[in-house]
Protein backbone atom coordinates (compact mmCIF):
# COMPACT_ATOMS: atom_id res chain seq x y z
CA UNK A 1 0.00 0.00 0.00
CA UNK A 2 2.98 2.67 0.91
CA UNK A 3 4.19 1.82 -2.41
CA UNK A 4 1.11 2.49 -4.00
CA UNK A 5 0.35 5.59 -2.38
CA UNK A 6 4.03 6.36 -3.08
CA UNK A 7 3.50 6.49 -6.83
CA UNK A 8 0.64 7.93 -7.21
CA UNK A 9 2.00 10.97 -5.03
CA UNK A 10 4.82 10.53 -7.58
CA UNK A 11 2.52 10.50 -10.31
CA UNK A 12 0.27 13.77 -9.07
CA UNK A 13 3.63 15.72 -8.65
CA UNK A 14 4.67 14.64 -12.03
CA UNK A 15 1.17 15.89 -13.80
CA UNK A 16 1.55 18.89 -11.98
CA UNK A 17 4.87 19.90 -13.06
CA UNK A 18 4.27 18.97 -16.34
CA UNK A 19 0.46 21.14 -16.06
CA UNK A 20 2.96 24.43 -14.38
CA UNK A 21 4.79 24.01 -17.24
CA UNK A 22 2.59 23.90 -19.86
CA UNK A 23 0.63 26.79 -18.12
CA UNK A 24 3.81 28.84 -18.31
CA UNK A 25 4.43 28.05 -22.22
CA UNK A 26 1.15 29.36 -23.11
CA UNK A 27 1.27 32.17 -20.48
CA UNK A 28 4.38 33.27 -22.53
CA UNK A 29 2.99 34.74 -25.46
CA UNK A 30 0.74 36.63 -23.27
CA UNK A 31 4.16 37.90 -21.11
CA UNK A 32 5.34 38.87 -24.48
CA UNK A 33 2.56 40.49 -25.57
CA UNK A 34 2.90 42.97 -22.44
CA UNK A 35 6.17 43.82 -23.02
CA UNK A 36 5.77 44.49 -26.33
CA UNK A 37 2.93 46.76 -25.72
CA UNK A 38 4.54 48.27 -23.15
CA UNK A 39 8.29 49.82 -25.30
CA UNK A 40 5.10 51.17 -27.87
CA UNK A 41 5.89 55.00 -27.75
CA UNK A 42 3.22 57.36 -28.35
CA UNK A 43 4.24 60.45 -30.63
CA UNK A 44 5.65 63.27 -28.64
CA UNK A 45 3.34 66.84 -29.36
CA UNK A 46 4.45 70.18 -27.83
CA UNK A 47 1.80 72.64 -27.86
CA UNK A 48 3.50 76.24 -27.85
CA UNK A 49 1.93 79.14 -26.75
CA UNK A 50 -0.61 80.89 -28.19
CA UNK A 51 -0.98 84.72 -29.99
CA UNK A 52 -4.23 86.79 -29.02
CA UNK A 53 -5.13 88.57 -31.88
CA UNK A 54 -8.30 89.23 -30.59
CA UNK A 55 -7.49 92.39 -28.71
CA UNK A 56 -8.87 91.42 -25.38
CA UNK A 57 -7.72 90.32 -21.88
CA UNK A 58 -4.12 89.63 -23.31
CA UNK A 59 -1.51 87.24 -22.64
CA UNK A 60 -3.82 85.67 -19.77
CA UNK A 61 -6.32 84.61 -22.70
CA UNK A 62 -3.69 82.82 -24.72
CA UNK A 63 -2.13 81.01 -22.04
CA UNK A 64 -5.88 79.84 -21.29
CA UNK A 65 -6.42 78.45 -24.79
CA UNK A 66 -2.79 76.95 -24.99
CA UNK A 67 -3.81 74.95 -21.96
CA UNK A 68 -6.86 73.94 -23.22
CA UNK A 69 -6.03 72.97 -26.53
CA UNK A 70 -3.06 70.90 -24.68
CA UNK A 71 -5.74 69.28 -22.43
CA UNK A 72 -7.36 68.04 -25.23
CA UNK A 73 -4.96 66.57 -27.07
CA UNK A 74 -4.10 64.87 -23.75
CA UNK A 75 -7.38 63.63 -23.46
CA UNK A 76 -7.32 62.08 -26.90
CA UNK A 77 -4.63 59.04 -25.56
CA UNK A 78 -2.92 59.14 -28.95
CA UNK A 79 0.20 61.66 -28.03
CA UNK A 80 2.70 62.23 -25.11
CA UNK A 81 1.85 65.83 -24.24
CA UNK A 82 4.82 68.18 -23.11
CA UNK A 83 4.54 69.68 -20.03
CA UNK A 84 4.65 73.52 -20.37
CA UNK A 85 7.41 73.65 -18.07
CA UNK A 86 9.33 71.39 -20.46
CA UNK A 87 8.48 73.12 -23.17
CA UNK A 88 9.29 76.76 -21.94
CA UNK A 89 12.69 75.27 -20.76
CA UNK A 90 14.00 73.97 -24.08
CA UNK A 91 12.85 77.82 -25.72
CA UNK A 92 15.08 79.23 -23.34
CA UNK A 93 17.33 77.06 -23.80
CA UNK A 94 17.33 77.62 -28.04
CA UNK A 95 16.77 81.50 -27.41
CA UNK A 96 13.21 80.97 -29.48
CA UNK A 97 10.42 83.21 -29.04
CA UNK A 98 6.60 82.31 -30.06
CA UNK A 99 5.82 82.86 -32.57
CA UNK A 100 7.98 80.68 -34.10
CA UNK A 101 9.30 80.85 -37.39
CA UNK A 102 10.24 77.50 -39.88
CA UNK A 103 13.39 77.48 -38.45
CA UNK A 104 12.01 77.83 -34.99
CA UNK A 105 9.61 74.78 -35.18
CA UNK A 106 11.63 72.22 -36.70
CA UNK A 107 14.90 73.48 -33.71
CA UNK A 108 12.32 72.74 -31.60
CA UNK A 109 10.97 69.88 -32.83
CA UNK A 110 14.47 68.39 -33.43
CA UNK A 111 15.45 69.27 -29.79
CA UNK A 112 12.33 67.69 -27.98
CA UNK A 113 12.53 64.79 -30.46
CA UNK A 114 8.83 65.77 -31.44
CA UNK A 115 6.46 64.14 -34.41
CA UNK A 116 4.52 67.37 -33.97
CA UNK A 117 4.16 71.20 -32.73
CA UNK A 118 0.42 72.76 -32.04
CA UNK A 119 0.72 76.44 -32.18
CA UNK A 120 -2.55 78.80 -33.00
CA UNK A 121 -4.21 82.04 -32.12
CA UNK A 122 -7.32 83.41 -30.36
CA UNK A 123 -8.50 85.01 -33.42
CA UNK A 124 -11.86 87.09 -31.85
CA UNK A 125 -13.10 87.20 -28.72
CA UNK A 126 -16.96 88.80 -28.94
CA UNK A 127 -20.56 88.62 -26.61
CA UNK A 128 -23.75 87.91 -28.33
CA UNK A 129 -26.97 87.29 -27.34
CA UNK A 130 -29.40 87.92 -24.43
CA UNK A 131 -28.59 86.11 -21.70
CA UNK A 132 -25.01 87.03 -22.79
CA UNK A 133 -22.83 84.69 -23.96
CA UNK A 134 -18.88 84.53 -24.81
CA UNK A 135 -18.27 83.69 -28.44
CA UNK A 136 -14.55 82.45 -28.84
CA UNK A 137 -12.59 81.69 -32.26
CA UNK A 138 -9.53 79.78 -32.20
CA UNK A 139 -7.11 78.62 -34.88
CA UNK A 140 -4.90 75.56 -34.36
CA UNK A 141 -2.11 74.54 -36.93
CA UNK A 142 -0.15 71.32 -36.78
CA UNK A 143 3.55 71.60 -37.43
CA UNK A 144 5.05 68.78 -39.36
CA UNK A 145 8.52 68.26 -37.59
CA UNK A 146 10.20 66.90 -40.92
CA UNK A 147 9.29 70.35 -42.73
CA UNK A 148 8.50 73.01 -40.58
CA UNK A 149 4.62 73.10 -42.38
CA UNK A 150 1.31 72.98 -41.25
CA UNK A 151 -0.51 69.44 -42.01
CA UNK A 152 -3.37 69.50 -40.05
CA UNK A 153 -5.80 72.26 -38.08
CA UNK A 154 -8.85 73.73 -37.33
CA UNK A 155 -11.03 76.69 -37.13
CA UNK A 156 -13.32 76.52 -34.47
CA UNK A 157 -15.78 78.99 -32.74
CA UNK A 158 -16.77 77.76 -28.79
CA UNK A 159 -20.09 79.13 -26.94
CA UNK A 160 -19.79 79.81 -23.20
CA UNK A 161 -23.29 78.27 -22.23
CA UNK A 162 -26.08 80.85 -21.15
CA UNK A 163 -26.53 81.97 -17.55
CA UNK A 164 -29.93 83.58 -17.22
CA UNK A 165 -29.55 86.38 -14.50
CA UNK A 166 -25.52 86.22 -14.71
CA UNK A 167 -23.85 89.19 -13.39
CA UNK A 168 -20.73 87.72 -12.97
CA UNK A 169 -17.32 88.83 -14.71
CA UNK A 170 -16.55 88.73 -18.55
CA UNK A 171 -13.54 86.17 -17.96
CA UNK A 172 -15.46 83.21 -16.80
CA UNK A 173 -17.69 83.35 -19.48
CA UNK A 174 -14.49 84.13 -22.00
CA UNK A 175 -13.08 80.36 -20.20
CA UNK A 176 -15.64 78.61 -20.67
CA UNK A 177 -15.75 79.76 -24.47
CA UNK A 178 -11.84 78.92 -25.36
CA UNK A 179 -12.31 75.53 -23.51
CA UNK A 180 -15.36 74.85 -26.08
CA UNK A 181 -13.60 76.11 -28.74
CA UNK A 182 -10.55 73.79 -28.17
CA UNK A 183 -12.50 70.82 -27.89
CA UNK A 184 -14.30 71.64 -31.31
CA UNK A 185 -10.73 72.23 -32.97
CA UNK A 186 -8.86 68.94 -31.43
CA UNK A 187 -12.01 66.55 -32.61
CA UNK A 188 -11.90 68.18 -36.28
CA UNK A 189 -8.07 67.87 -36.63
CA UNK A 190 -9.00 64.22 -34.84
CA UNK A 191 -11.44 63.21 -38.22
CA UNK A 192 -9.26 65.38 -40.64
CA UNK A 193 -7.23 62.63 -42.63
CA UNK A 194 -4.31 63.81 -44.35
CA UNK A 195 -3.67 63.02 -47.73
CA UNK A 196 -0.21 61.35 -48.20
CA UNK A 197 1.10 59.64 -51.27
CA UNK A 198 4.18 57.36 -52.05
CA UNK A 199 6.13 58.62 -55.19
CA UNK A 200 6.09 55.61 -57.72
CA UNK A 201 8.33 57.13 -60.53
CA UNK A 202 9.72 60.62 -61.77
CA UNK A 203 9.97 62.02 -64.84
CA UNK A 204 13.08 63.69 -66.35
CA UNK A 205 13.45 65.69 -62.53
CA UNK A 206 9.79 67.83 -63.66
CA UNK A 207 7.54 65.11 -62.81
CA UNK A 208 6.52 62.77 -60.32
CA UNK A 209 3.87 59.96 -60.57
CA UNK A 210 1.68 59.48 -57.07
CA UNK A 211 0.44 56.27 -55.82
CA UNK A 212 -2.84 58.09 -54.57
CA UNK A 213 -5.38 60.13 -56.30
CA UNK A 214 -9.04 61.78 -55.82
CA UNK A 215 -9.61 58.48 -53.47
CA UNK A 216 -6.64 59.51 -51.31
CA UNK A 217 -7.75 63.13 -51.09
CA UNK A 218 -5.28 64.80 -53.92
CA UNK A 219 -7.09 67.35 -56.06
CA UNK A 220 -5.15 69.32 -58.99
CA UNK A 221 -3.28 72.33 -57.41
CA UNK A 222 -2.36 70.95 -53.89
CA UNK A 223 0.53 71.50 -52.11
CA UNK A 224 2.97 68.84 -51.53
CA UNK A 225 6.10 68.34 -49.13
CA UNK A 226 8.32 65.16 -49.63
CA UNK A 227 10.03 63.83 -46.95
CA UNK A 228 12.66 60.65 -46.79
CA UNK A 229 13.58 59.48 -43.52
CA UNK A 230 12.20 62.07 -41.81
CA UNK A 231 13.68 64.71 -43.34
CA UNK A 232 12.34 66.88 -46.19
CA UNK A 233 13.76 66.73 -49.64
CA UNK A 234 11.59 68.56 -51.83
CA UNK A 235 8.07 69.91 -52.55
CA UNK A 236 5.23 68.90 -55.67
CA UNK A 237 2.43 70.43 -56.38
CA UNK A 238 -0.29 67.97 -58.31
CA UNK A 239 -1.29 69.11 -61.63
CA UNK A 240 -3.27 65.68 -62.81
CA UNK A 241 -5.35 63.14 -61.00
CA UNK A 242 -7.18 60.13 -61.30
CA UNK A 243 -9.33 57.44 -58.85
CA UNK A 244 -5.88 55.63 -57.64
CA UNK A 245 -3.00 57.92 -58.56
CA UNK A 246 -1.42 61.42 -59.87
CA UNK A 247 0.85 63.31 -61.40
CA UNK A 248 2.75 66.27 -59.93
CA UNK A 249 5.06 68.81 -60.66
CA UNK A 250 8.24 69.20 -58.62
CA UNK A 251 8.46 72.76 -57.83
CA UNK A 252 11.55 72.45 -55.44
CA UNK A 253 14.09 69.91 -54.71
CA UNK A 254 16.18 70.06 -52.12
CA UNK A 255 18.09 66.63 -52.32
CA UNK A 256 16.64 65.31 -55.20
CA UNK A 257 13.31 63.35 -54.99
CA UNK A 258 13.14 59.41 -55.84
CA UNK A 259 11.19 56.89 -56.02
CA UNK A 260 9.66 55.80 -52.55
CA UNK A 261 9.90 58.79 -50.89
CA UNK A 262 6.55 59.85 -48.95
CA UNK A 263 4.48 62.77 -50.04
CA UNK A 264 1.93 64.63 -47.26
CA UNK A 265 -0.10 67.71 -48.37
CA UNK A 266 0.47 70.75 -46.53
CA UNK A 267 -2.63 72.15 -44.83
CA UNK A 268 -4.49 75.66 -45.73
CA UNK A 269 -5.84 77.04 -42.61
CA UNK A 270 -9.44 79.07 -43.25
CA UNK A 271 -8.51 82.95 -42.44
CA UNK A 272 -10.49 84.74 -40.01
CA UNK A 273 -12.19 88.13 -40.05
CA UNK A 274 -14.50 89.94 -37.67
CA UNK A 275 -16.75 91.80 -39.70
CA UNK A 276 -19.70 94.19 -38.00
CA UNK A 277 -19.04 92.18 -34.75
CA UNK A 278 -19.54 89.05 -36.23
CA UNK A 279 -16.78 86.32 -36.98
CA UNK A 280 -16.58 84.92 -40.49
CA UNK A 281 -14.57 82.35 -41.80
CA UNK A 282 -13.37 82.23 -45.15
CA UNK A 283 -12.26 78.96 -46.56
CA UNK A 284 -9.12 78.90 -48.51
CA UNK A 285 -9.46 79.33 -51.97
CA UNK A 286 -8.64 78.44 -55.04
CA UNK A 287 -5.42 79.06 -57.79
CA UNK A 288 -8.15 80.78 -60.13
CA UNK A 289 -9.00 82.89 -57.54
CA UNK A 290 -5.65 83.65 -56.24
CA UNK A 291 -1.73 82.78 -56.89
CA UNK A 292 -0.39 80.38 -54.96
CA UNK A 293 2.48 81.97 -55.07
CA UNK A 294 2.01 84.49 -52.42
CA UNK A 295 1.32 81.18 -50.01
CA UNK A 296 4.86 79.91 -51.49
CA UNK A 297 6.54 83.17 -51.45
CA UNK A 298 5.48 84.61 -47.82
CA UNK A 299 4.87 87.49 -46.54
CA UNK A 300 7.05 89.67 -48.79
CA UNK A 301 8.37 92.88 -47.29
CA UNK A 302 8.87 95.13 -50.49
CA UNK A 303 10.17 98.52 -49.43
CA UNK A 304 12.25 99.92 -51.25
CA UNK A 305 12.71 101.91 -53.74
CA UNK A 306 14.10 101.47 -57.67
CA UNK A 307 18.03 102.87 -57.68
CA UNK A 308 18.74 105.24 -59.79
CA UNK A 309 18.96 104.77 -63.63
CA UNK A 310 22.67 105.20 -65.59
CA UNK A 311 21.60 108.78 -65.84
CA UNK A 312 23.00 110.06 -63.23
CA UNK A 313 21.41 112.67 -61.31
CA UNK A 314 23.58 116.21 -61.96
CA UNK A 315 22.22 117.64 -58.59
CA UNK A 316 22.67 114.88 -55.50
CA UNK A 317 19.07 114.27 -53.59
CA UNK A 318 17.20 114.61 -56.89
CA UNK A 319 15.44 111.22 -57.30
CA UNK A 320 14.15 109.81 -60.54
CA UNK A 321 11.65 107.38 -59.42
CA UNK A 322 8.27 107.14 -57.72
CA UNK A 323 5.18 105.14 -56.77
CA UNK A 324 7.12 102.06 -56.83
CA UNK A 325 4.86 99.15 -56.52
CA UNK A 326 5.93 95.39 -56.01
CA UNK A 327 3.64 92.63 -56.43
CA UNK A 328 3.76 88.62 -55.91
CA UNK A 329 2.02 86.27 -58.75
CA UNK A 330 2.63 83.67 -60.86
CA UNK A 331 3.77 83.12 -64.82
CA UNK A 332 2.12 81.21 -67.16
CA UNK A 333 3.85 78.04 -65.62
CA UNK A 334 2.45 79.24 -62.14
CA UNK A 335 6.10 79.58 -61.24
CA UNK A 336 6.64 82.77 -58.49
CA UNK A 337 7.56 85.80 -59.61
CA UNK A 338 7.58 89.57 -58.52
CA UNK A 339 6.76 92.56 -60.98
CA UNK A 340 8.17 95.72 -59.81
CA UNK A 341 7.01 98.84 -61.78
CA UNK A 342 7.54 102.27 -60.94
CA UNK A 343 6.96 105.88 -62.54
CA UNK A 344 9.30 108.71 -63.64
CA UNK A 345 9.40 111.84 -61.81
CA UNK A 346 10.37 115.45 -63.78
CA UNK A 347 13.84 115.19 -62.92
CA UNK A 348 14.26 111.52 -65.22
CA UNK A 349 11.61 113.56 -67.47
CA UNK A 350 14.26 115.88 -68.36
CA UNK A 351 17.14 113.76 -68.93
CA UNK A 352 16.31 112.22 -71.93
CA UNK A 353 19.74 110.54 -71.86
CA UNK A 354 18.63 107.23 -69.93
CA UNK A 355 20.32 104.35 -71.43
CA UNK A 356 19.02 101.39 -68.97
CA UNK A 357 17.50 101.24 -65.41
CA UNK A 358 18.90 98.85 -63.29
CA UNK A 359 17.22 97.15 -60.32
CA UNK A 360 19.14 95.86 -57.06
CA UNK A 361 17.98 93.51 -54.67
CA UNK A 362 19.18 93.42 -50.74
CA UNK A 363 20.26 90.01 -50.76
CA UNK A 364 22.58 90.06 -53.54
CA UNK A 365 25.35 93.28 -52.47
CA UNK A 366 28.72 93.00 -54.54
CA UNK A 367 30.73 95.65 -56.45
CA UNK A 368 32.19 96.12 -59.61
CA UNK A 369 36.05 97.15 -60.66
CA UNK A 370 34.66 100.59 -60.98
CA UNK A 371 33.23 100.63 -57.66
CA UNK A 372 29.38 100.59 -58.48
CA UNK A 373 26.89 97.71 -57.35
CA UNK A 374 25.98 95.13 -59.13
CA UNK A 375 22.34 94.66 -60.08
CA UNK A 376 20.02 91.82 -60.22
CA UNK A 377 18.66 92.72 -63.46
CA UNK A 378 18.36 95.89 -65.95
CA UNK A 379 15.57 96.78 -68.29
CA UNK A 380 15.98 99.79 -71.25
CA UNK A 381 15.61 103.53 -70.34
CA UNK A 382 11.89 103.50 -71.99
CA UNK A 383 10.76 100.50 -69.98
CA UNK A 384 9.02 101.22 -66.28
CA UNK A 385 8.45 97.22 -65.56
CA UNK A 386 10.69 94.50 -64.34
CA UNK A 387 9.86 90.99 -63.56
CA UNK A 388 11.87 89.10 -60.82
CA UNK A 389 12.12 85.24 -60.94
CA UNK A 390 13.09 82.05 -59.39
CA UNK A 391 15.90 81.93 -61.98
CA UNK A 392 19.24 82.81 -62.17
CA UNK A 393 20.13 84.92 -64.82
CA UNK A 394 23.16 86.43 -67.09
CA UNK A 395 23.01 90.39 -66.71
CA UNK A 396 24.65 92.92 -68.90
CA UNK A 397 24.73 95.97 -67.23
CA UNK A 398 26.67 99.48 -67.89
CA UNK A 399 28.85 100.43 -65.13
CA UNK A 400 29.41 104.36 -64.14
CA UNK A 401 33.32 105.26 -64.77
CA UNK A 402 35.47 106.58 -61.63
CA UNK A 403 36.20 109.78 -61.43
CA UNK A 404 38.35 111.36 -64.27
CA UNK A 405 37.24 108.86 -66.83
CA UNK A 406 34.52 109.58 -69.66
CA UNK A 407 34.27 105.84 -70.86
CA UNK A 408 31.12 103.89 -70.06
CA UNK A 409 31.70 100.15 -69.51
CA UNK A 410 29.54 97.63 -69.94
CA UNK A 411 29.98 94.44 -67.32
CA UNK A 412 28.28 91.29 -67.10
CA UNK A 413 27.13 89.54 -63.95
CA UNK A 414 27.14 85.44 -64.81
CA UNK A 415 24.81 84.60 -62.01
CA UNK A 416 22.96 86.95 -60.81
CA UNK A 417 20.37 84.99 -58.44
CA UNK A 418 16.68 84.49 -58.40
CA UNK A 419 13.93 84.77 -55.64
CA UNK A 420 13.54 82.39 -53.03
CA UNK A 421 10.16 81.18 -51.35
CA UNK A 422 9.36 82.45 -48.30
CA UNK A 423 12.15 85.23 -48.20
CA UNK A 424 11.70 88.62 -47.79
CA UNK A 425 13.57 91.71 -49.87
CA UNK A 426 14.28 95.22 -49.99
CA UNK A 427 14.41 96.46 -53.93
Amino acid sequence: MKTRKRRIWATRWSMTGVASMLLVWLLQPLSMLTVQAQIVQLPRLAVVDFQNKSGYGGGSIARAATDAVAGEFQKTGRYEVLARGEIEQQLKDLDLIPPLSKTGYLRLGRALQLESIVAGNVEAVTFVGSPKQAQVTLSVQVIDIASGEPVNGAVATGFSNPRPGYSGDDDTLVLEAIRNAAFEAVRTIQNYTIPEATVLTTRAGKEVLLNRGIRGGLKPGMEMIVIRRGEEVGRIRVTEVSDSDAVGVIIESLKGIQSEDKARAVFELPSVKVKAGKVVKEEPRTRAERNKALRALGPLLILGLIAFGVARASSGGNTPVQDVIAEAGTDGNFDPIIRISWKTTLFAKSNRDQIQWQIYRSDFIDVDGNGNLIPIGVVPGNQHTFIDTTVPRVVNYASLPREGSEDLSLEEVDTAPGIAPGRSYTY
